[in-house]
């Protein structure tokens, strides 16, 4: 660690997708995004990973800003 930077919270972004994890693809079967949703084991299964990965995050965005 560069002790210059040590004490200082520095500013990150992530652009893009981060890699899926095998139960979400396991879980899609072949199904389009928005038809998985329909399936409660998915769902709750998706909403609990973007919670997780939300309290990691200052700023959470999902979708095109346009």
């Amino acid at each position: 660690m560069l002790s210059a930077t040590r004490d200082l919270v520095l500013p990150t972004t992530v652009t893009g997708s981060y890699p899926r994890p095998h139960w979400f693809t396991e879980e899609l079967r072949g199904r389009a995004f928005k038809a998985a949703l329909g399936d409660s084991r998915f769902r709750e299964q998706y909403l609990d990973a973007v919670a997780r990965a939300a309290e990691y995050v200052d700023h959470f965005q999902l979708g095109d800003q346009r």
